[in-house]
């Protein structure tokens, strides 16, 4: 079964150079039907219109996203599937730092938050983050992680009472 990541940011930037950005980063080819490829990893992208999105609009108010998946295809090489998701990681943190405005969540399979930058502080690790990462080496997360912080991030997909908590506070801005 293939692998997902998932970016979801606010739509201040537009799908089309959200998707160069990313794949200009990952030495992957942009088709002209919105589509990127390299060896073992398709790259989409869609703008979600507000109203399907069950969570992300908790963090990244209520308006249109573009979400970007990065898909590491089955039957693929374990180092080319180790790199691939390395280039990702770098790729997604780099257009979030680069990106001052930019408020973004990247998740492993559309539901456990590994980071994400919803304010203009930089990029914030989920201090779990690194076991839905395969065998990626140590030291290559650690490059990616240089310089941000970690801590516990509300899980609102996977957990009742983190959803619970996201709305109370949602309420009290």
């Amino acid at each position: 079964m293939a692998i997902e990541y998932v970016l979801e940011t606010i739509d201040d930037i537009p799908l089309r150079e959200t998707l160069r950005y990313l794949a200009a980063h990952m030495g992957a080819d942009v088709r002209e039907d919105g589509f990127a490829t390299r060896e073992g990893l398709h790259i989409m992208a869609a703008v979600m219109p507000a109203d399907d999105i069950a969570t992300t609009e908790l963090l990244l108010g209520y308006r249109d996203v573009v979400s970007t998946t990065f898909r590491l295809l089955n039957n693929t090489h374990p180092a080319v599937e180790r790199r691939n998701l390395t280039t990702v990681l770098t790729a997604v943190v780099s257009f979030l730092d680069e990106t001052p405005a930019m408020r973004g969540v990247f998740t492993h399979e559309g539901e456990r938050i590994l980071l994400q930058r919803i304010t203009p502080e930089p990029v914030i690790f989920d201090r779990d983050w690194r076991r839905y990462t395969l065998d990626v080496a140590q030291t290559d997360l650690d490059a990616i992680e240089s310089g941000h912080r970690s801590g516990r991030l509300l899980q609102p997909a996977l957990s009742d009472a983190d959803l619970r908590e996201l709305k109370a506070h949602r309420g009290n801005t």
